[in-house]
């Protein structure tokens, strides 16, 4: 399944993106004839920072060197050499191994948004407003800066199969297309679909129209099926820009809009209904040490082949993460039937450790109501909560306190504004005694300020009146005046804080009622009269007196505006204050939620574990049953629970940009997004150890055979190499012959090619191999043989029961949309069918599978091995023991380390056939239900469903037998399959080992030649290797130090 998500040697080398060290060590660099081979050598472990993918660059390294050596080698007839060096391309093949995470939830339950958190990057599409992944969706690592992605298509066959279920889901009981449909059933969501992907279909020109039809409708379509699109950009954004219409599902709620009429918004055709499924590559640094997401969308999908596709993510994929909103998550049925989903997946599929291979993922933790959670949890009397409470309690208080001096501010403008708008009328009207007087015209003066009773003019004409006198008369006092005017114009307040600067309609309309205008309270003036006999300088004392008290009314009106602006800076400042001291309480509130439901969650979990044991005991023996009887130690499950902020996380990194501040959360780790991110590494960190340390064994066995070999050049004389070849060479055969010598069966074992080194271990060890796998078969049989026939007359009973169940909890359009999809829609009813059967299977499958079947094995193929270096050092004449017994120990470390690898591909097909024999039921009790379904689907018209229900039960009736007990054979026939695949897999990986021990032990018969420099180069390549050998030492001592601190903090 994750086969397209291989990286290159240079993305392991550079995998883990951590920073490189200083190197203050010392490069060796050796040239040999031009060549320059480079690693980098430590003088002590401490020197080395170890990780996993930091060794493997190291050790590629290494390889490197070494075959820069073995290339100027040439000794003897080239067999050595040319097995070295496939050795060396075994070696650079070293490829980091990779972890699959199927991620799974409901629509909105904010799983796009974990991945693009954990990215760290906006890498697959979101919306708040509509589900938009509608296909599955595979993210893994590459080391280039781009993003890049594989989107494959359905090919025909497979779109006109959903077509055909598509349109059967749009007719109603009597087979005629509805005219409208609900969007939210069965019939809405097969014309979203087909409406998406042909924007011009109505459902009127819908009815009668055959698969064949509606495919002609798209050339653009066909086209497009059966291809795979490869996209690559520069950067996320532009990435999600051509993505997003292959992968993103549009909203056709403006379906409605058009049908009245109303323009809608993108009338091309959809791609994600004709999408098999996406490959995403990216080079985020939590994919980096060999973790792949699996964005999976759902697997109720109409089409097989991505419904499929969904289902065996979840079944092959090494860990499965359950997401839910953690506001719903304890009480979620949806979360606790994935839960439920997931552990019965894991359990039968994988005979792992479920607790590890299932982790909960509770997402928008800063969906929160603190006084809610404060009450749910006893939070009252929470210390750090009262204390929060008691500065939000001051807060409170002071920014009430400011409020009140703003207020005090804003009045006090108001006041000193009428001062200064009456002083500004008076200064005016000095001015202008003063201009009459200096012209003579006082007469003009006196009839403007003594007859405005009789006609009172307009504020704003008057106002208007004012300015052009000022513009056209001279006046003694402007330089001063207009000093003054400056000062007070250039005041640092707000012009909106003067009543006089933006009167509002209201003000001026209460003053023109209340308040008599300036000419008004002049004229009131009991002394204006006698003002006519006023002389200049009396006029102009009074002015000045005016002007002294219009900049003092200014300086109060500027320290009015500065203490609102001291208020207003303080109430902002204290708003700040007040919502980060909320978020605080909030973000408390939430973790101390998270807390909780961590808890429940894994309660939950081992109690749903235990409710599953007890079923499953008590079907198998219910007379024994007893319920407080413990299978397992279910205290030791720890369930990982995560909770997360992911939107508050991309607020807190600006991932996205507009998306405002963050509403709960201020610190980064308190989102969770980092610790999920550490859990993704900490998943795959046992692969990756284990990966390392193979090829570090795998090296350092290689390493010490060449050297053992090359040890040899010059020192054996020709009578001893002749008898020595004579006895264990393998002769030149055709590969046809050799083949048929391979054969166990074979009688040409003394024809003079049985006896060679190669073939006689090849041999014997395929006679092992077939043992261990005929033990497998015996094994299987004795354990879950009985089994399986019990559990299938179990199932075969309680069918009709089952059924009953399932059709009666089922509304009618649900029911044969689901007998369309073969049974199989949003539930299944074949595999509820055959639950009795694998219920009870399912625990004794888990412990068969834990078996070791290969410790047998690698003791018999020990002695095998064993035996053979004992023959050979004994035919061996007297002189050559020592360096026989020599050679055969490095060439038995290599065979060990072989052995090791065909273990593990036995172990490989163990689990990829259990996992498939596992999967086998359903499929086939499928396949023999599909006449039932055919025959209840031909049924139509009013009261057709009630027929249908019937059909399918007197099928169940009438077939129970070949149902479940041909089901137990197929599962037993399954086992044997197994353990066939089995041994052909460790077959495959014994192919070639005969060959390089043979090649191993024939530097001691082969003639490595003398030709001038061989002793050079070979003691040159020697120096080299005993050098790698030292460093692969402390690169493992390296290892065992930082094992031990991990440990240690642990």
């Amino acid at each position: 399944m994750a086969s397209g998500m291989g990286t290159s040697n240079q993305d392991i080398a550079g995998g883990s993106r951590i920073k490189e060290e200083p190197r203050s060590s010392r490069p060796l660099l050796d040239t040999i004839d031009g060549l320059t081979a480079q690693f980098t050598t430590h003088a002590s472990a401490a020197e080395i920072r170890y990780t996993p993918e930091r060794f493997i660059g190291e050790g590629l390294a290494m390889v490197k060197h070494l075959k820069a050596h073995i290339d100027q080698l040439e000794i003897g007839n080239g067999v050595s050499k040319e097995t070295w060096l496939e050795e060396i391309k075994s070696l650079e093949r070293q490829r980091g191994p990779r972890t699959m995470i199927a991620v799974y939830g409901a629509t909105g339950s904010g799983k796009s948004s974990v991945i693009n958190a954990l990215l760290d990057d906006t890498i697959v599409p979101t919306s708040g407003m509509r589900a938009c992944t509608a296909v599955v969706t595979e993210i893994g690592y590459h080391s280039r800066k781009s993003v890049a992605a594989e989107v494959t298509f359905l090919s025909v066959e497979q779109w006109k199969a959903e077509l055909a279920i598509l349109l059967d889901d749009l007719r109603d009981e009597d087979g005629r297309v509805k005219h409208s449909v609900d969007l939210s059933s069965e019939s809405g969501t097969a014309w979203h679909k087909v409406h998406s992907v042909y924007p011009e279909l109505t459902l009127d020109s819908l009815a009668g129209m055959t698969v064949d039809e509606v495919l002609q409708l798209g050339s653009e379509i066909v086209h497009r099926l059966g291809t795979v699109k490869r996209i690559e950009a520069k950067n996320s954004k532009d990435f999600s820009k051509r993505i997003s219409k292959f992968i993103e599902s549009r909203d056709d709620s403006a379906q409605g809009d058009k049908d009245k009429g109303v323009e809608s918004g993108d009338d091309r055709p959809a791609l994600w209904p004709l999408i098999r499924q996406v490959k995403v590559w990216c080079s985020s640094p939590v994919l980096s040490t060999g973790a792949i997401l699996v964005d999976v969308p759902g697997v109720a999908d109409a089409n097989v082949a991505r419904s499929n596709i969904a289902k065996e993510y979840m079944k092959n994929s090494d860990c499965i993460w359950i997401v839910a909103p953690i506001i719903r998550a304890v009480d979620d049925k949806v979360a606790k039937d994935l839960l439920g989903h997931a552990f019965k997946t894991q359990l039968m599929s994988k005979f792992t450790d479920v607790g590890s291979a299932i982790t909960f993922v509770a997402t928008k933790c800063d969906d929160i109501s603190s006084s809610e959670i404060i009450r749910a949890l006893q939070l009252k009397d929470d210390p750090v909560l009262q204390k929060i409470e008691a500065d939000l309690g001051e807060l409170q208080s002071e920014t009430r306190k400011w409020k009140s001096k703003m207020t005090a501010a804003e009045k006090t403008l108001k006041r000193v504004g009428g001062e200064l708008k009456r002083m500004r009328a008076a200064i005016n009207k000095h001015q202008e005694h003063v201009q009459a007087l200096i012209d003579g015209n006082l007469q003009t003066w006196s009839a403007k300020f003594g007859q405005s009773r009789v006609k009172r003019k307009k504020p704003d004409d008057e106002v208007d009146d004012t300015l052009k006198r000022r513009k056209t008369t001279p006046d003694p006092c402007d330089s001063q005046m207009s000093l003054f005017d400056t000062d007070l114009n250039h005041s640092a307040f707000d012009p909106g804080d003067s009543p006089i600067a933006t009167p509002s309609p209201s003000d001026a309309e209460s003053s023109s009622d209340s308040e008599p205008d300036d000419l008004d309270l002049l004229n009131d003036d009991d002394d204006s009269r006698s003002e006519l006999l006023l002389t200049i300088d009396e006029v102009m004392a009074r002015l000045q007196e005016k002007s002294a008290e219009l900049k003092d009314a200014g300086e109060r009106q500027n320290e009015a505006i500065r203490l609102k602006k001291d208020a207003a800076d303080m109430i902002s400042a204290l708003d700040k204050r007040r919502s980060e001291a909320q978020r605080e309480k909030s973000a408390i509130c939430s973790l101390k939620r998270s807390n909780a439901s961590r808890s429940t969650l894994k309660r939950d979990f081992r109690a749903g574990l235990k409710e599953f044991d007890d079923k499953t005991a008590e079907r198998l023996d219910p007379s024994n049953f007893d319920p407080a009887a413990n299978l397992r130690d279910y205290a030791s499950i720890d369930l990982p629970v995560f909770t997360l902020s992911s939107r508050d996380y991309i607020r807190l990194t600006k991932q996205v940009k507009g998306d405002g501040d963050p509403v709960c959360f201020s610190k980064v780790e308190d989102t969770g997004v980092p610790a999920l991110r550490e859990w993704c590494h900490t998943l795959t960190i046992q692969a990756r150890e284990n990966s390392a340390r193979s090829f570090r064994s795998h090296m350092r066995v290689f390493a010490a055979s060449i050297k053992s070999c090359l040890d040899n050049v010059g020192t054996i004389s020709e009578m001893d190499r002749k008898a020595l070849r004579e006895r264990w060479e393998t002769a030149r055969v055709p590969r046809y012959k050799m083949l048929r010598i391979s054969s166990p069966s074979s009688d040409d074992s003394d024809d003079g090619y049985g006896t060679s080194v190669s073939v006689r271990l090849e041999m014997e060890l395929q006679g092992v191999v077939d043992e261990n796998a005929q033990r497998m078969k015996t094994v299987f049989r004795s354990k879950l043989g009985k089994k399986c026939q019990d559990s299938a007359e179990e199932a075969a009973n309680s069918a009709i029961k089952t059924y009953d169940a399932f059709a009666d909890s089922m509304h009618w359009r649900t029911f044969r949309a689901t007998l369309r999809r073969d049974g199989a829609w949003n539930r299944d009813l074949n595999e509820e069918l055959v639950a009795p059967m694998t219920t009870p299977i399912a625990s004794s499958w888990a412990r068969i599978f834990k078996t070791n079947f290969f410790s047998s094995f690698t003791t018999k193929a020990t002695e095998t091995i064993e035996k053979l270096f004992d023959d050979f050092e004994a035919s061996c004449p007297a002189a050559l023991r020592d360096k026989a017994r020599s050679q055969c120990q490095a060439s038995f470390q290599e065979a060990m380390d072989a052995l090791k690898k065909i273990v593990s591909a036995g172990r490989h097909e163990l689990s990829r056939g259990q996992k498939a024999a596992s999967r086998r039921l359903v499929p086939q009790v499928r396949e023999q239900m599909t006449k039932g379904y055919k025959d209840a689907l031909a049924v139509t018209g009013r009261g057709s469903v009630a027929i249908q229900k019937a059909i399918i039960r007197d099928f169940i009736e009438a077939n129970e037998d070949s149902l479940f007990r041909s089901g137990a054979d197929l599962i037993l026939n399954s086992l044997d399959t197994i353990a066939v695949s089995v041994g052909g897999g460790m077959k495959s990986k014994l192919q070639g080992l005969g060959h390089r021990v043979e090649a191993n032990l024939s530097t001691l018969w082969v003639d490595l030649g003398a030709r001038k420099g061989l002793a050079g180069e070979c003691a040159q390549a020697i120096e080299s290797i005993d050098k790698i050998v030292v460093q692969l030492d402390l690169w493992e001592q390296a290892d065992e130090i930082r094992s031990s601190a991990t440990q240690t903090q642990e």
